[in-house]
């Protein structure tokens, strides 16, 4: 189960926290995966990403965060995923 760490909200409609995931231990490392949640909606409707932030590495040496990076969603995916929800709530609205 995740545990949260940091978490804020933008107006009424968006939430952003970032979660830790369950540490793994390689040899005498521990790797624990870090995410953002950002959140769009309600609690009876809404849209949840989750992006990979970084890898938290502890060892003895010390605490290191590795970032991850890459993984983008294209801004017309992103815009569509927003849009085409509210358009079918419409659509379903006016028909019933």
């Amino acid at each position: 189960m995740p545990s949260e760490g940091s978490s804020f909200r933008i107006g009424r409609w968006l939430t952003v926290r970032t979660l830790e995931g369950e540490p793994w231990r390689i040899g005498e490392r521990e790797l624990t995966p870090v995410v953002k949640s950002i959140s769009v909606g309600s609690g009876r409707w809404g849209i949840r990403w989750l992006r990979p932030a970084v890898v938290r590495e502890a060892s003895e040496e010390g605490v290191r965060e590795i970032p991850i990076r890459g993984i983008d969603i294209p801004w017309p995916v992103l815009i569509a995923a927003l849009v085409a929800p509210i358009a079918l709530s419409l659509l379903i609205r006016r028909r019933g």
